[in-house]
């Protein structure tokens, strides 16, 4: 019996008009959000994707970083009182100056925070945070400053946190979200007005994650297969192992410590807070000064509302 079954199978790997059906091969790489939601791979829903897990999804994509990288952005975050929008910048001058994030934070710390004495302790071209823009494109307050800067290469100009944590987000929303600069102006300006911060934005908009299909470095994004929205139990997993990197990061640190490697070491929590509230304030100031230049300007910027459509109280966008 067993001879005819194999006589059978093999009959109908020679027999001439036989076709033989295979399963298509699948890729290991997550697609893009568009491509998920159509596959109906995604089964989260968008707007529940926590922040903590979306911005995951960005360390690893945009800057190619590992479970313990993002540790480490959690650790100084939650352990030092950095603010997230500076680590971003650091991370960034961490990836391209290929430094160890530690030493990176080390210099920050010892340059009082300022991201722009970093660059310079840490050898970094600053017109590399910059997106090219042509000379005499129309920039909200916070941004045309820096670009007259940029376009006259006045190396001069110092540069606030400020001003970083715009020209970072300008960045990243061009290569990684797949925005247009004006995109990005708008959403910046409405962010002005409202007081609201420009991360908030990215993670309401959270399902455009990965449509600019470039890293920091311009290069094609590498997907990861760990995305919050493709199911809870991903999601818990995500959770899970931030809680568990953290904890290893912290070993890590006090071993460097011990070894007498340069590791910024933890303010006191009177400092910490003194830090923080000194930032806030510093970065209030600046916010206000840009609305009331954004008020004064109102009538030189390009007529853009006519190109923003509304879609049911979502988030306007620009038609190119």
């Amino acid at each position: 019996m067993k001879r005819v079954m194999l006589a059978a199978i093999v009959g109908a790997f020679i027999l001439p008009g036989c076709v033989v059906r295979t399963e298509p091969r699948t890729s290991s790489s997550t697609p893009p959000p568009d491509e998920m939601q159509a596959s109906g791979t995604v089964t989260v829903a968008w707007n529940s994707i926590a922040w903590g897990d979306a911005r995951v999804v960005f360390l690893r994509e945009y800057y190619g970083c590992d479970w313990d990288d993002v540790g480490v952005f959690e650790f100084y975050e939650t352990r030092h009182g950095i603010p997230e929008d500076d680590l971003f910048v650091l991370f960034y001058i961490s990836r391209h100056r290929n430094m160890n994030v530690h030493e990176v934070v080390f210099a920050y710390e010892s340059c009082g925070r300022s991201i722009y004495e970093t660059t310079r302790r840490c050898n970094f071209p600053v017109r590399d945070l910059f997106v090219d823009l042509p000379r005499g494109t129309w920039c909200p307050p916070a941004y045309a400053r820096c670009y007259n800067a940029y376009w006259d290469r006045n190396d001069r100009v110092v540069l606030t946190n400020y001003d970083c944590h715009a020209l970072f987000w300008l960045r990243f929303s061009v290569n990684y979200y797949g925005w247009s600069h004006q995109d990005v102006f708008t959403r910046w300006e409405r962010c002005v007005n409202t007081g609201e911060r420009f991360a908030v934005v990215i993670h309401r908009e959270y399902e455009s994650a990965g449509r600019g299909n470039r890293n920091f470095q311009q290069r094609r994004v590498v997907r990861v297969e760990e995305r919050p929205e493709r199911s809870e139990q991903v999601r818990r997993q995500i959770q899970v192992k931030r809680v568990e990197v953290v904890k290893r990061v912290e070993i890590d640190v006090n071993i460097r410590v011990k070894k007498g490697q340069p590791v910024a070491r933890p303010l006191s929590k009177s400092d910490l807070q003194k830090r923080t509230d000194d930032r806030s304030r510093e970065i209030a100031r600046e916010r206000e000064v840009e609305r009331k230049e954004l008020d004064r300007t109102k009538h030189e910027r390009p007529d853009r509302d006519k190109d923003v459509r509304k879609d049911h109280g979502k988030d306007e966008k620009v038609v190119k």
